[in-house]
């Protein structure tokens, strides 16, 4: 009997860890929709690429659309010269669901609204 309660007691535990684990896996990308996660992802997605790349990456704020609009807003990318490379008020683009599901990120492209950027050539 006592062997019994036990092993009841550790399907019971399981189960939770289980449910506990399957619901965070269906939260989170929900999550990504809430504001202030969004700043969260946000200050650590720019500090990652920003020592990725080398260029100093500057985000005021990003706002995460249903189902894949991203809307950026103060862009300012900075090269090692602190030259201006990308500067926008606000910079929108679209995603592709199907590609994510298979772990691609695909934008429809960047369309920056009141910005600009540097090109490419010689000094």
């Amino acid at each position: 009997m006592a062997e019994e309660k036990k092993r009841n007691r550790g399907l019971k535990v399981a189960g939770w860890v289980m449910g506990i684990l399957l619901l965070l896996i269906v939260l989170i990308p929900f999550a990504l929709y809430i504001p202030w996660v969004q700043n969260i992802v946000k200050d650590y997605a720019c500090e990652w690429a920003s020592e990725k790349t080398g260029l100093d990456i500057n985000v005021g704020r990003i706002l995460i659309k249903f189902p894949l609009d991203v809307s950026v807003d103060d862009v300012l990318v900075l090269d090692q010269n602190r030259d201006t490379m990308l500067m926008a008020e606000n910079l929108t683009a679209g995603g592709a669901m199907k590609p994510l599901l298979g772990g691609e990120l695909q934008a429809d492209g960047a369309r920056p609204n009141k910005g600009g950027h540097k090109r490419g050539g010689g000094a």
